[in-house]
């Protein structure tokens, strides 16, 4: 085990403890099925509400809720039941006015519901559904199917198909019933529409098309019964499939369309700018601005790739240093696959945010796709809701911050935690989207747990800031990674015979001992040269001169050129994040150490970038894609680089006290079974010891030792003499009563009844009895005898009930022993936990004494690392532990 990520700081009397792990977690979170006619509106800064037709048919609506168990709710606006078929929503971004419209089928009609206005703010949010009133608007023919509706301030427009028939179009204004209008050529269906403006006329944008071929229409709205309606078509020259809207500081809409490439129109009578080439066919686009800033997302029609495009071109000189931004066309940017349906907007910090469906994975689920402001770096994360039945294992740096106030007063204030960069973080198991100039306040508690998801080894600092902390603490969750490779990699041989944790070679490809040498160095070089980078961020240095070791070269194939960059014009983030989806290969790169940072001298397709990397997660980005050139990705690196604390050192800590407590249980069973042995024997002895105390062979009465006859003859003497006293006959006229007088003699009496009860009694004990009562009476024992004889039996039979009831409770302590052991191993049904157990311990059920020990098991295992900076069964294995353990116990 390497020596994790873990400082120890104090601060004004308050000790700070952190550890940073690189590990898999789990979350009590579904993915969001696959859905279509995804919507999305920008509520605030950067928060969402993102609307979908789920399979199901129910129209839903997924809020971003910062801080609660997932980030996002999910809420249904339409009942089960019916079959939505379109929607839209009209949202005032200045006054927060917000309506919905939905047409949804059952029994095949259709309905139209339109909200009432509400003024959008976080507390309708998180009652979104109750707070929507709705008015259904009357439909002329309700068999019609409603394709498409759009919406705007004044009102909704939406189209309706039926087979056989032409398409139409309606439109009302909100305190209206809808209106019925025709297209002026003969179609079934209206492919896309949209309420819009054209030189100041309000009206509609439709596509629809005409044999083979679609035209692109705008036609405006009366302005009352019977005014002239104004129409312009748009010549695109090329088969278009979609377009966009956007709104210009005059009011009218600049329509984008795609197809075969994508183009702009200003104006009908304006000629066309193409924004693409036509060598793609889009099957949807997407068009956002923000300030002077247009953003369009494309979507490939045949191969569901996404494609990023943007007004703000990036210049590079001619040594490939990016000079200045101007307001050009980039070239389409592949940025996702397997993508069914998008939508995009833009924020502040999140400055371009879309949602996509994708199936391109093995399971269809919903990513919030987004770049972020500062670093201009993409990232994703699924969206998920809170699910107690199922649980999302996600890849994590976990910070585990200790916090011990060694003061005699409370400590007074908040702990601010906030990031060098926009990113998604859970702390203590709520999900927060962090912003770059906000902090998430809490209350000072002993343990914050922070989790940040990540779908790279890269990441961002973390900044923990308090009152009683003299400077803010910088956590680099990166740094017990970059400790690491700089051990574990120093050389092409440390290369060819890394593992993963299954035993798989790391590197499983053939690749020649010098070219294995160069990327060892170069992946070193970058650990070295992000621990220092992190270091500077995290004492707040800048402009310092970085240790040198000259220059560092891998070139994968040829040699870098001296060609220039220039097609693109995309930022190195956006072409970053390219590179890592693996849809732009870079064939060769040179890295050189300079006073910035680190510059990567990049080649792609022969085209030269120039790229200077001043922090960490830089850095460490650049890493990625190095190890990338030998077959490993991301996922491999986390079986490779996962440590310390992960849940292997937790699940040893659980599976050692587990086996103790077993151990112990099993061994006190066979130390109860000798102390009942011991008890027993003493019991025997004792018994032994009355006999002797007791001194039945010591009675002196010579009257004790004759016989009943005897004693009968003797009684009769004395009667002749004496008045007859009946109490020394007391035994003798008993024995009358029982066996009646005709049959006494001096030499004993008729015991026939006893010897038969003798016979059939099954008890030794009582059997003893009859037998001696009927000797006695016979006159074959003298009564001195008797008493003897009786006592004894009487002392036997105390000391064998002694005996067997001791025995009959140390027996039932065994068993009772038995009982819980069985108790403690059987399979308990906890939601949520049982199923992470299951996952992360090879499918071996939760049982009580593993949820016992689990709970035990990981404050234990962090204290032990956070002392000792190992896993505590590095050395001793848990088998040993366990054996030295539950010998010292029992």
């Amino acid at each position: 085990m390497i020596k994790s990520n873990s400082k120890r700081k104090e601060y004004n009397g308050v000790t700070v403890q952190y550890q940073c792990e690189f590990m898999e977690n789990y979350v009590a979170e579904s993915a969001v099925n696959e859905g279509k006619g995804i919507q999305s509106l920008k509520f605030g800064e950067d928060k969402a509400v993102i609307f979908f037709i789920g399979k199901n048919g129910v129209l839903t609506a997924i809020i971003n809720a910062s801080g609660s168990d997932a980030g996002w709710d999910m809420v249904s606006l339409s009942e089960a039941g019916y079959e939505v078929s379109s929607f839209d929503f009209y949202y005032d971004e200045v006054h927060q006015k917000f309506r919905i419209c939905f047409s949804q089928r059952k029994n095949q009609l259709s309905e139209l519901l339109v909200s009432e206005e509400i003024v959008l703010n976080q507390t309708h949010l998180e009652q979104f559904k109750s707070y929507l009133k709705y008015e259904s608007k009357r439909l002329s023919q309700p068999s019609r199917i409603v394709d498409h509706i759009t919406m705007d301030q004044r009102g909704v427009l939406f189209s309706t198909s039926f087979e056989k028939t032409d398409a139409l179009y309606h439109y009302f204004e909100y305190h209206r019933q809808p209106e019925n209008y025709t297209l002026p050529e003969n179609t079934i269906q209206a492919k896309q529409l949209s309420v819009g403006r054209l030189y100041g006329d309000y009206g509609v944008f439709v596509l629809y098309e005409i044999g083979k071929n679609g035209t692109m229409l705008f036609q405006s709205f009366p302005e009352k019964e019977g005014a002239e309606i104004s129409q312009y078509r748009f010549e695109t020259g090329e088969v278009i499939s979609c377009f966009d809207l956007l709104e210009d500081e005059a009011g009218n809409s600049i329509l984008y369309v795609a197809g075969k490439g994508i183009f702009k129109f200003d104006s009908p009578d304006d000629e066309k700018e193409q924004v693409a080439p036509k060598t793609i066919s889009y099957s949807k686009i997407d068009v956002s601005k923000n300030d002077d800033d247009v953003t369009i997302w494309a979507l490939d029609k045949k191969d569901r790739y996404l494609y990023y495009i943007t007004n703000t071109f990036q210049q590079i000189d001619a040594r490939g240093n990016y000079l200045n931004t101007i307001q050009r066309w980039t070239l389409p940017l592949k940025m996702h696959e397997g993508i069914t349906e998008f939508t995009a907007i833009k924020g502040d910090n999140f400055t371009n945010q879309l949602f996509l469906f994708d199936t391109g994975s093995e399971q269809s689920k919903l990513i919030h796709f987004w770049q972020d402001e500062v670093s201009k770096h993409w990232q994703e994360h699924p969206i998920q809701v809170s699910d107690l039945n199922a649980t999302v294992k996600i890849n994590t740096y976990s910070i585990d911050l200790h916090l011990s106030n060694g003061n005699p007063k409370p400590v007074e204030g908040q702990i601010h935690i906030s990031g060098k960069e926009n990113m998604v973080i859970y702390i203590n198991n709520k999900k927060y989207f962090l912003v770059s100039d906000k902090s998430i306040g809490l209350d000072f508690s002993d343990y914050i747990n922070i989790v940040c998801p990540l779908d790279s080894i890269a990441a961002a600092p973390i900044v923990i800031a308090a009152d009683f902390l003299d400077t803010d603490l910088v956590i680099d969750p990166t740094q017990g990674l970059q400790e690491k490779i700089k051990e574990k990699i120093t050389s092409g041989k440390d290369l060819s015979n890394a593992k993963k944790q299954n035993g798989d070679l790391l590197i499983a490809g053939n690749y020649n001992a010098k070219e294995l040498d160069e990327i060892a160095k170069t992946i070193n070089t970058l650990a070295a040269t992000a621990g220092q980078l992190g270091h500077e961020s995290a004492n707040s240095k800048s402009g310092n001169q970085i240790t040198a070791n000259g220059t560092v070269a891998l070139a994968v194939s040829g040699s870098v050129s001296g060609n220039l960059w220039t097609e693109t014009g995309n930022t190195l983030g956006d072409l970053f994040y390219s590179i890592k989806k693996g849809f732009t290969e870079v064939t060769a790169f040179v890295i050189n150490k300079v006073k910035e940072g680190v510059q990567f001298v990049i080649e792609i397709a022969g085209k030269v970038v120039n790229w200077i990397v001043d922090t960490a997660k830089g850095a460490f980005a650049f890493l990625e894609r190095i190890w990338e050139k030998v077959k490993v990705f991301f996922k491999d690196l986390v079986e490779f680089l996962a440590f310390l604390f992960d849940w292997q050192d937790i699940l040893d800590t659980k599976d050692a006290l587990s086996m103790t407590v077993n151990k112990c249980l099993d061994g006190v069973v066979p130390q109860i079974d000798g102390l009942k042995n011991l008890v027993v024997e003493n019991i025997r002895e004792l018994k032994r010891k009355v006999d002797k105390a007791v001194g039945f062979d010591e009675l002196k009465d010579d009257r004790l030792n004759t016989s009943l006859g005897d004693l009968a003859k003797a009684n009769q003497q004395m009667g002749a003499e004496n008045t007859v006293d009946n109490r020394p006959n007391w035994v003798n006229s008993k024995k009358e009563v029982m066996f009646g007088s005709g049959s006494v003699n001096t030499n004993g009496v008729n015991t026939e009844a006893l010897k038969d009860f003798s016979g059939q009694t099954k008890d030794p004990h009582l059997k003893k009895i009859v037998d001696l009562i009927a000797k006695l009476f016979k006159g074959e024992l003298p009564l001195g005898e008797f008493i003897k004889r009786m006592g004894q039996v009487l002392v036997e039979i105390a000391f064998e009930l002694i005996e067997e009831l001791v025995k009959a409770l140390f027996d039932l302590l065994i068993d009772c022993i038995g009982i819980i052991k069985e108790f403690l191993n059987a399979e308990i049904r906890i939601p949520i936990l049982s199923e992470i157990y299951k996952k992360v311990n090879n499918g071996h059920a939760l049982t009580i004494l593993d949820f016992s020990c689990l709970l035990v098991a990981i404050p234990m295992t962090i204290a032990y690392k956070l002392i000792n900076g190992t896993a505590p069964f590095s050395q001793l294995s848990k088998e040993e532990f366990s054996n030295r353990l539950s010998s010292s116990i029992i």
